[in-house]
């Protein structure tokens, strides 16, 4: 168990460097899908602006003023309701869920020490992107158990090393990173896992954690 542990902090020391490395973090939350997907946090715990977004939106033009506007960009909002006129996002909120723990940990932390708590800033961007990198490990670390059940320590090292370094796993955990892949490849690992151990030994707790984690998978990615 320590060696996996060990095997699994080395390769987390690697997307770390290469995080930095690679220098895109800095206004990753500000654009696109990944606007989208992180939206929910600053609208409801900071703007209070859920159902029309307006404080939300402009607090992410300050970072980036070329943010189009999201009543007309494709990956922005929708109206929900033609009569109240209240607005959705196209994204559901299951990677605001997954990353909510390190979103508030930084919060609590600028608020206290007088930074910019807008949801938008630079320590926000980090917070969340290490916030990936975690959940990615947990899921390369439950994989890592799951393969020593059937295939000896060569192939599972041989193996994992592949997922993260020759995959799009290692772009979606380092360079672009605040997207649903990373976070679903965790869950589906915790998943799979959950399934062979449920195999084993069935019990009832074990079917709750399957549901739930089906339900995250669900949450993250209608598509899935």
């Amino acid at each position: 168990m320590k060696k996996q542990v060990a095997f699994i902090l080395c390769i987390g020391v690697c997307l770390v460097y290469s995080f930095f490395k690679l220098d895109h973090w800095g206004n990753n939350i500000s654009r696109g899908d990944s606007w989208g997907y992180i939206s929910y946090l600053p609208a409801t715990f900071i703007y209070h602006d859920l159902g029309n977004y307006t404080q939300t939106v402009d607090a992410t033009r300050v970072h980036a003023p070329e943010f189009p506007d999201p009543l007309s960009d494709k990956y922005g909002l929708y109206k929900q309701h033609p009569v109240t006129g209240k607005m959705v996002v196209k994204y559901t909120s299951g990677v605001a869920t997954l990353l909510a723990p390190f979103f508030f940990i930084v919060h609590a932390f600028i608020s206290t020490t007088g930074g910019l708590a807008d949801g938008y800033s630079e320590p926000y961007c980090l917070a969340l992107g290490l916030g990936v990198i975690c959940w990615v490990l947990i899921g390369l670390y439950f994989l890592t158990i799951l393969l020593r059940r059937y295939f000896s320590k060569e192939v599972t090292i041989v193996t994992i090393l592949t997922l993260v370094f020759a995959t799009n796993l290692f772009y979606n955990t380092t360079l672009n990173s605040i997207m649903s892949h990373g976070l679903l490849f965790s869950l589906y690992s915790i998943y799979i896992f959950c399934i062979d151990t449920y195999y084993r030994n069935p019990t009832w707790e074990r079917i709750i954690v399957i549901g739930c984690i089906t339900g995250l998978i669900t949450l993250v990615r209608m598509n899935e």
